[in-house]
């Protein structure tokens, strides 16, 4: 792939991945954990839930207004950012098997996402930053 096709199909890519993250983070901060379900939970799950949803809306906002336009040089913050993508998926995986349970549909893309697509996504800006410094 062309150097600079290959950069705009990575930053269409994160700004899928980054709409994703602004929407999720708002209806998490919004509904809360009723915006998966309608259960009652308690309020410091409820609190807990809503916290990391800002953590969510702020990986959507660094990816579109820092990491996109400058995908040659975040480096670090694309390397930080997948490593944290990619405990969370592990953290998934614990869950599950200390729940003993089957994923839904859902969870288990997120899962592959988290597990496989997001390092390769991180060696692909690699590869786009190391070519960049030649």
């Amino acid at each position: 792939m062309k150097s600079k096709t290959e950069i705009y199909a990575l930053q269409i890519i994160l700004a899928i991945m980054g709409s994703i993250s602004l929407t999720m983070g708002v209806s998490g901060i919004w509904m809360g954990p009723n915006n998966m379900n309608k259960v009652t939970v308690p309020i410091r799950l409820d609190n807990h839930y809503r916290y990391l949803s800002g953590f969510v809306l702020g990986f959507g906002l660094t990816m579109w207004f820092y990491i996109i336009p400058r995908i040659s040089q975040a480096v670090i913050i694309v390397r930080i950012f997948a490593f944290m993508v990619f405990m969370g998926g592990l953290a998934r995986v614990v869950g599950l098997f200390k729940l003993g349970i089957m994923p839904d549909t859902f969870t288990l893309i997120a899962i592959i996402a988290e597990l496989f697509f997001t390092p390769i996504l991180c060696y692909w800006q690699a590869r786009i930053a190391q070519r960049k410094d030649q």
